[in-house]
């Protein structure tokens, strides 16, 4: 399936500066495809609407990263892990990173058409190779 990630404009400025991600606490939430709000130019996470609604599986604000890390400066990419949403019955069409402490949007993740996993594990993973966020359900 088609993904691609945007790194928004705000992160350009914050990781170079020196966001240390062993300190942060990133978040992954998931957006349907009536988000408003988002583009390459979007800053926070309060900013955005139409994120998939709590329950079955999924909590608002989305689940917590771990394992981060920051590599790069021509072409940056954030690797780590994300939990899987288990029980889930969720459609989603976007994923998008953001840092709780400032509420800050580092990236967005377009899978270019409606996900669904029904009553079954969502797991999305980072690709260290190109810096995409692939998911896979089961």
């Amino acid at each position: 399936m088609p993904a691609s990630t945007t790194v928004v404009n705000q992160s350009k400025i914050i990781y170079p500066q020196g966001i240390n991600l062993t300190s942060a606490t990133l978040k992954c939430a998931l957006f349907t495809a009536a988000v408003g709000g988002l583009s390459a130019s979007a800053t926070l996470y309060s900013g955005l609407t139409g994120e998939v609604a709590s329950g079955a599986g999924y909590t608002t604000g989305g689940n917590t990263l771990s394992g981060m890390s920051w590599s790069g400066t021509t072409t940056p990419q954030i690797t780590g892990t994300i939990p899987s949403w288990t029980s889930a019955t969720i459609t989603f069409r976007y994923a998008v990173i953001y840092d709780t402490g400032t509420g800050k949007i580092i990236s967005y993740t377009d899978f270019g058409s409606n996900q669904t996993v029904t009553a079954g594990t969502l797991t999305l993973s980072f690709d260290v190779t190109n810096g995409y966020i692939q998911v896979s359900s089961t």
